[in-house]
């Protein structure tokens, strides 16, 4: 009989800097974008776990910083 295991989930807030090139208050010089367009395609459409060549080249290295972690449910696997 196989033992059962046990695996806790963590969540986990981080606090990540992007800096973004801008034309003026309405434009960015990504593709000429407003920064609402920028925010939807580099984080709302692909998650952050993916590449993004644009998005991935403004974020500013070393700036990730833990806001939070919470420990949340508890799973056991089934006995196989």
């Amino acid at each position: 009989m196989a033992k059962k295991e046990k695996y806790q989930f963590l969540d986990v807030i981080i606090k990540r800097t992007y800096i973004i090139p801008i034309h003026d208050k309405e434009r960015t010089k990504i593709n000429g974008w407003p920064l609402s367009t920028v925010i939807e395609d580099w984080f709302e459409r692909v998650p952050l776990d993916s590449f993004h060549a644009t998005r991935d080249n403004y974020y500013i290295g070393g700036s990730s910083k833990v806001i939070e972690t919470k420990p949340t449910k508890i799973i056991e696997t089934k006995d196989t």
